[in-house]
């Protein structure tokens, strides 16, 4: 009987525990345990047709001419400081997510992480090697093709679907050091204008948008009209004269602004 109610007991506070995280946590372990109880889509028909896998794939990526192969300098100024280092590659394997599908390796990101940390001379050799030869090695360019219908869209055509391309962790992580080096660099170098927003951290589109409203020139000119056919019209609310409606082909407003146009 005491084993029962100590098991009883057990199931009692991971109930709780569960239903605890929910209020902390909403997207951790009690959402992925409901999202795995749930069905799953159905297969995509109609992808055995001949020439259809081909068409689709095709239509998502065009085929280019090759580019011609630069010849990478034997040697760089400098080339002991581009070394990649233990620290490079534990602060690149820090940022690589857990609960990733991996790619045509079958390599997670969690073992990477491991070999990251124990073995990271292996690692190291491995990229420094890739990094003199001015190779990024073929295997990891090659992605596992994932395609997810959108609604019931026609089935033959390519813009019907939203592709996922699974690359191998590996590579994945030799491009997060380049990136970090290189993010490092224009850092330290003030190599990126204040006003660039995109692909920076902490900088959004938000950003971008209360910028625009410093400037006086462009609320009180017809700039504004610029931002309200460019932006969304929640977006570009502040920019608008008074009494612009939506639809309008000039603003109602009798302000000199308005006149302008």
């Amino acid at each position: 009987m005491k084993l029962v109610y100590a098991i009883r007991k057990a199931k009692d506070e991971a109930w709780k525990k569960l239903c605890d995280d929910v209020e902390h946590n909403p997207w951790g372990l009690p959402y992925k345990l409901v999202m795995g109880k749930l069905s799953r889509p159905p297969p995509i028909p109609e992808l055995d047709i001949p020439g259809r896998i081909q068409k689709i794939v095709h239509g998502m990526f065009p085929q280019h001419h090759k580019r011609k192969q630069q010849a990478w300098p034997r040697s760089l100024p400098g080339e002991d400081q581009w070394k990649i280092d233990t620290a490079d590659l534990k602060l690149a394997a820090g940022i690589l997510k857990n609960n990733i599908a991996p790619g045509p390796d079958d390599i997670p990101n969690e073992a990477v992480k491991i070999i990251a940390t124990l073995t990271p001379n292996v690692l190291e050799s491995v990229y420094n090697k890739c990094l003199n030869k001015g190779v990024f090695p073929i295997w990891w360019k090659r992605a596992r093709f994932v395609l997810l219908r959108k609604g019931d869209r026609p089935l033959e055509d390519p813009s019907s679907y939203r592709p996922l391309c699974l690359l191998d962790c590996l590579g994945k992580l030799f491009k997060k050091i380049i990136d970090n080096r290189l993010r490092r660099h224009l850092d330290e170098t003030e190599g990126q204008d204040d006003r660039q927003f995109g692909f920076r951290k902490g900088r959004s589109t938000i950003d971008a948008l209360n910028t625009l409203k410093t400037i006086p020139s462009l609320t009180t000119s017809p700039w504004s009209q610029l931002a309200r056919i460019t932006l969304p019209e929640s977006k570009c609310s502040p920019f608008l004269p008074k009494g612009y409606t939506h639809g309008s082909p000039k603003p109602v407003s009798n302000s000199t602004s308005a006149k302008q146009w």
